[in-house]
């Protein structure tokens, strides 16, 4: 397949880290409680925080991490965070970047200065508003197709947790029979009071079809904050799910293999 870029939006397209990286960066303390990693994320509606103590980078939560941590009092951001994570520089090459990301399968990368203050944080949003950008075959032969693991309203959030750890996503799509009538996010999970996955699910499910394309994709993406878009084809059947982590390979396979200084034509086999 050929994905390559909007001729027309050629220069807005970042080819270096600091093009893309959000900044300035959310950071809790190491001795932070659980609650108020929580509260931040579900707040700013965002799946990863810096962990700090006096401004060091010390570590990353994630909406993951927070998934698997027991609810024990007493638990602190240094009982659950990613110890060394995987970092990017500002300078470096976007594609070097993506392959990281890809390679370690993260969905963050703090970027560290030559200091190693941290300065910005890269994550899979960012690269899905980055994708807005690239033109290229449909989503149908980019997302994860169907059979997939789905889980229905009456689903306990105690065995939606299992079911997302087990299977390594961040997103299930919620089904009444063969009807897809709501997506339960990781982030979505973090919400209190919630016992099964109708009292979290979002419930006015953004779709797409087979061939839809990547920038409209991109779009959905990012005007209703989601992360993930069930896949419905014309006979109104769920044949797949189109996550940021697709959008990152699209961009991947874009950017591989290019610098900052390339000045060849925008195209890529991959």
């Amino acid at each position: 397949m050929i994905i390559h870029l909007n001729s027309s939006l050629r220069a807005k397209f970042p080819l270096t880290v600091d093009g893309l990286m959000s900044s300035p960066v959310v950071s809790v303390d190491i001795d932070d409680s659980l609650i108020v990693a929580r509260s931040v994320m579900r707040e700013l509606g965002i799946h990863h925080v810096a962990a700090t103590r006096e401004g060091e980078l010390r570590g990353v939560v994630s909406s993951r991490d927070l998934l698997r941590a027991a609810e024990v009092e007493g638990t602190r951001v240094v009982h659950v965070m990613s110890r060394s994570p995987h970092t990017a520089q500002p300078h470096e090459p976007l594609s070097l970047a993506a392959g990281r990301m890809v390679r370690h399968e993260v969905s963050c990368l703090p970027v560290l200065d030559g200091d190693q203050h941290i300065v910005g944080m890269v994550t899979l949003t960012d690269f899905v508003e980055c994708a807005q950008l690239l033109l290229g075959p449909p989503i149908g032969k980019l997302m994860t197709p169907c059979p997939l693991v789905t889980v229905g309203t009456t689903t306990t959030l105690e065995e939606a947790h299992r079911t997302m750890l087990r299977e390594q996503v961040h997103h299930l799509v919620v089904m009444d029979h063969t009807a897809v009538v709501g997506v339960l996010s990781d982030l979505d999970t973090l919400q209190p009071g919630g016992s099964t996955v109708q009292s979290c699910m979002a419930r006015d499910v953004i779709v797409a079809s087979p061939e839809t394309t990547i920038h409209d994709a991109a779009h959905r993406m990012l005007s209703n904050r989601i992360g993930a878009l069930p896949v419905i084809n014309n006979n109104h059947r769920l044949v797949g799910i189109f996550t940021r982590r697709d959008l990152l390979l699209a961009v991947a396979s874009f950017t591989a293999g290019r610098t900052p200084t390339d000045e060849e034509e925008d195209v890529v086999h991959a």
